[in-house]
Protein backbone atom coordinates (compact mmCIF):
# COMPACT_ATOMS: atom_id res chain seq x y z
CA UNK A 1 0.00 0.00 0.00
CA UNK A 2 1.07 3.82 -0.92
CA UNK A 3 1.22 6.87 0.98
CA UNK A 4 -1.48 7.97 -1.01
CA UNK A 5 -3.74 5.61 0.78
CA UNK A 6 -3.24 7.02 4.15
CA UNK A 7 -3.41 10.61 2.61
CA UNK A 8 -6.54 9.92 0.96
CA UNK A 9 -7.93 8.56 4.30
CA UNK A 10 -7.11 11.80 6.07
CA UNK A 11 -8.62 13.75 3.00
CA UNK A 12 -11.73 11.52 3.67
CA UNK A 13 -11.90 11.95 8.09
CA UNK A 14 -11.59 16.07 6.89
CA UNK A 15 -14.08 16.35 4.68
CA UNK A 16 -16.63 14.09 7.25
CA UNK A 17 -15.66 16.15 9.60
CA UNK A 18 -16.71 19.08 7.81
CA UNK A 19 -19.95 16.84 6.65
CA UNK A 20 -22.18 20.34 6.93
CA UNK A 21 -20.47 21.84 4.13
CA UNK A 22 -22.50 21.38 1.28
CA UNK A 23 -25.64 22.80 3.41
CA UNK A 24 -23.91 26.06 4.28
CA UNK A 25 -23.24 26.91 0.72
CA UNK A 26 -26.55 26.26 -0.41
CA UNK A 27 -28.45 27.56 2.19
CA UNK A 28 -28.60 31.12 0.47
CA UNK A 29 -28.17 30.81 -3.08
CA UNK A 30 -27.72 34.67 -3.43
CA UNK A 31 -24.83 34.70 -1.38
CA UNK A 32 -21.68 35.30 -2.64
CA UNK A 33 -19.05 35.63 -0.19
CA UNK A 34 -18.14 33.12 2.27
CA UNK A 35 -18.09 35.29 5.28
CA UNK A 36 -22.10 35.59 4.69
CA UNK A 37 -22.58 31.45 5.31
CA UNK A 38 -24.03 30.61 8.25
CA UNK A 39 -22.68 27.74 9.85
CA UNK A 40 -24.45 24.24 9.74
CA UNK A 41 -26.30 22.64 12.85
CA UNK A 42 -24.76 19.37 14.11
CA UNK A 43 -26.17 16.34 12.54
CA UNK A 44 -26.38 13.95 15.51
CA UNK A 45 -26.62 10.74 13.62
CA UNK A 46 -23.67 11.43 12.20
CA UNK A 47 -21.92 12.75 14.58
CA UNK A 48 -22.39 9.71 16.56
CA UNK A 49 -21.78 6.78 13.58
CA UNK A 50 -19.10 9.00 11.25
CA UNK A 51 -16.18 8.40 14.16
CA UNK A 52 -16.61 5.35 15.02
CA UNK A 53 -16.65 4.29 11.41
CA UNK A 54 -13.41 5.75 10.58
CA UNK A 55 -11.82 4.62 13.82
CA UNK A 56 -12.78 1.04 12.21
CA UNK A 57 -11.71 1.88 8.62
CA UNK A 58 -8.00 3.44 10.19
CA UNK A 59 -7.14 0.06 12.11
CA UNK A 60 -8.26 -2.29 8.82
CA UNK A 61 -5.51 0.53 6.93
CA UNK A 62 -3.07 -0.03 9.64
CA UNK A 63 -3.07 -3.30 9.66
CA UNK A 64 -2.64 -3.77 6.17
CA UNK A 65 0.44 -1.38 6.45
CA UNK A 66 1.89 -3.55 9.11
CA UNK A 67 1.68 -5.92 7.03
CA UNK A 68 3.43 -4.56 4.19
CA UNK A 69 6.15 -3.48 6.48
CA UNK A 70 6.65 -6.76 7.69
CA UNK A 71 7.41 -8.37 4.70
CA UNK A 72 9.49 -5.45 3.47
CA UNK A 73 11.64 -5.54 6.75
CA UNK A 74 11.91 -9.35 7.10
CA UNK A 75 10.03 -9.48 9.64
CA UNK A 76 8.18 -13.30 10.62
CA UNK A 77 5.07 -12.59 12.28
CA UNK A 78 3.83 -15.19 14.68
CA UNK A 79 0.32 -16.09 15.90
CA UNK A 80 -2.47 -15.69 13.55
CA UNK A 81 -1.06 -12.57 12.04
CA UNK A 82 -3.87 -10.56 13.10
CA UNK A 83 -3.37 -6.82 14.29
CA UNK A 84 -2.18 -7.59 17.65
CA UNK A 85 0.34 -10.30 16.26
CA UNK A 86 1.84 -7.42 13.67
CA UNK A 87 2.02 -4.85 16.56
CA UNK A 88 4.26 -7.32 18.79
CA UNK A 89 6.81 -8.20 15.96
CA UNK A 90 7.36 -4.48 14.85
CA UNK A 91 7.57 -3.77 18.03
CA UNK A 92 11.35 -3.42 17.38
CA UNK A 93 10.45 -0.53 15.34
CA UNK A 94 8.31 1.72 17.38
CA UNK A 95 7.74 3.66 20.04
CA UNK A 96 3.98 3.86 20.90
CA UNK A 97 3.44 -0.01 20.90
CA UNK A 98 1.08 -0.04 24.92
CA UNK A 99 -0.97 3.10 22.72
CA UNK A 100 -1.21 1.06 19.61
CA UNK A 101 -2.58 -1.60 21.32
CA UNK A 102 -5.10 0.42 23.05
CA UNK A 103 -6.22 2.17 19.78
CA UNK A 104 -6.96 -1.74 18.89
CA UNK A 105 -8.90 -2.09 21.76
CA UNK A 106 -10.74 0.81 20.92
CA UNK A 107 -11.17 -0.29 17.22
CA UNK A 108 -12.88 -3.91 18.67
CA UNK A 109 -15.29 -1.64 21.16
CA UNK A 110 -16.57 0.33 17.66
CA UNK A 111 -16.65 -3.27 16.21
CA UNK A 112 -18.21 -5.28 18.61
CA UNK A 113 -19.98 -3.58 21.88
CA UNK A 114 -23.46 -1.80 20.89
CA UNK A 115 -23.78 1.99 22.18
CA UNK A 116 -19.66 2.46 22.03
CA UNK A 117 -18.84 6.06 21.17
CA UNK A 118 -16.28 7.98 19.76
CA UNK A 119 -15.57 11.73 19.63
CA UNK A 120 -13.66 13.61 16.80
CA UNK A 121 -11.06 14.04 18.95
CA UNK A 122 -10.18 10.47 20.10
CA UNK A 123 -10.57 9.99 16.61
CA UNK A 124 -7.96 12.43 16.36
CA UNK A 125 -5.32 11.42 18.69
CA UNK A 126 -5.75 7.87 17.58
CA UNK A 127 -5.06 9.09 13.93
CA UNK A 128 -1.79 11.31 15.49
CA UNK A 129 -0.39 7.89 16.63
CA UNK A 130 -1.04 5.68 13.61
CA UNK A 131 0.76 8.15 11.65
CA UNK A 132 3.71 8.50 14.17
CA UNK A 133 3.81 4.56 13.46
CA UNK A 134 4.16 4.25 10.35
CA UNK A 135 6.44 7.49 9.80
CA UNK A 136 8.87 4.97 12.40
CA UNK A 137 7.95 2.32 9.46
CA UNK A 138 8.94 4.34 6.64
CA UNK A 139 5.72 4.03 5.51
CA UNK A 140 4.73 7.84 5.78
CA UNK A 141 7.17 10.72 5.09
CA UNK A 142 5.39 13.65 6.24
CA UNK A 143 2.08 14.99 6.45
CA UNK A 144 0.55 17.22 4.10
CA UNK A 145 -1.42 20.41 5.54
CA UNK A 146 -4.94 19.25 4.14
CA UNK A 147 -7.59 22.60 4.28
CA UNK A 148 -11.59 22.05 3.39
CA UNK A 149 -13.02 24.07 1.39
CA UNK A 150 -15.50 25.30 -0.93
CA UNK A 151 -17.14 27.40 -3.70
CA UNK A 152 -20.01 28.17 -5.58
CA UNK A 153 -21.09 29.81 -9.26
CA UNK A 154 -24.50 31.23 -10.38
CA UNK A 155 -23.92 29.30 -13.87
CA UNK A 156 -27.34 31.31 -15.23
CA UNK A 157 -29.69 33.75 -14.25
CA UNK A 158 -33.13 33.84 -16.74
CA UNK A 159 -34.76 36.74 -15.08
CA UNK A 160 -38.13 38.21 -17.08
CA UNK A 161 -37.50 40.47 -20.05
CA UNK A 162 -39.35 43.20 -18.59
CA UNK A 163 -40.05 44.12 -15.39
CA UNK A 164 -43.12 45.96 -14.24
CA UNK A 165 -41.99 47.47 -10.53
CA UNK A 166 -45.71 48.59 -9.67
CA UNK A 167 -46.91 47.81 -6.55
CA UNK A 168 -46.75 44.30 -5.09
CA UNK A 169 -44.48 43.09 -8.17
CA UNK A 170 -43.24 39.65 -8.40
CA UNK A 171 -41.42 37.70 -11.38
CA UNK A 172 -40.21 34.00 -11.74
CA UNK A 173 -36.66 33.77 -12.25
CA UNK A 174 -34.74 30.88 -13.31
CA UNK A 175 -31.30 30.06 -12.14
CA UNK A 176 -28.94 27.24 -12.09
CA UNK A 177 -26.06 27.47 -9.52
CA UNK A 178 -23.01 25.26 -9.09
CA UNK A 179 -21.01 24.21 -6.11
CA UNK A 180 -17.55 22.13 -4.98
CA UNK A 181 -16.71 21.19 -1.70
CA UNK A 182 -13.47 19.15 -1.32
CA UNK A 183 -9.88 19.54 0.39
CA UNK A 184 -6.81 21.79 -1.08
CA UNK A 185 -3.02 21.58 -0.46
CA UNK A 186 -1.06 24.82 -1.14
CA UNK A 187 -4.52 26.61 -2.61
CA UNK A 188 -5.24 23.47 -5.40
CA UNK A 189 -7.77 21.07 -5.56
CA UNK A 190 -6.80 17.89 -4.35
CA UNK A 191 -10.26 16.34 -4.23
CA UNK A 192 -13.79 17.74 -4.75
CA UNK A 193 -17.07 16.99 -5.54
CA UNK A 194 -19.19 19.07 -7.69
CA UNK A 195 -23.16 19.63 -8.14
CA UNK A 196 -25.74 21.75 -9.46
CA UNK A 197 -29.10 23.04 -8.55
CA UNK A 198 -31.49 24.31 -11.02
CA UNK A 199 -34.26 26.16 -9.44
CA UNK A 200 -37.20 28.98 -10.45
CA UNK A 201 -37.00 31.29 -7.57
CA UNK A 202 -39.90 34.50 -7.51
CA UNK A 203 -37.64 37.83 -7.29
CA UNK A 204 -38.51 39.58 -5.07
CA UNK A 205 -39.01 37.21 -1.94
Amino acid sequence: MSEEVWNKFQRRVLLARNYGKPFEIAQNPWRGREDDVLPAPQNPILEGILPPLLYVQMCSLFDEFLGDAAARLGVTVGGRDHLYDRIEALAGYLTNVSTLHAIRKRRSDFAHVDNAECTWEELDDAIDQVHAALAELSVVTGRPDYEIAMSWDLESFDPPKAFNRGPGWRADVSTVRSYTVGVKLDDSWVEQYEWQVADTVTWPD
